[in-house]
């Protein structure tokens, strides 16, 4: 699941501010508790589910950023 950022404007700024910048970071590892290993890491046969996962997380930020 993705959801909105959560806020409507830059934290300490306005809409459409020239000096902000959005900058999220996406780990495969955030998807479900159960993803990663004791080293921190996806297994390989995942790859799917973390690219699909990545790939609606970068949509919903790429939304996210243009209302900002």
């Amino acid at each position: 699941m993705v959801h909105k950022l959560g806020f409507d404007t830059p934290p300490g700024g306005k809409i459409g501010s020239d000096q902000h910048v959005l900058n999220d970071h996406t780990y495969c590892c955030q998807l479900a508790p159960d993803v990663c290993s004791a080293n921190g890491e996806p297994s390989s046969d995942i790859a799917e589910r973390c690219l699909a996962w990545h790939n609606k997380r970068i949509n919903q930020r790429v939304k996210d950023a243009k209302k900002l």
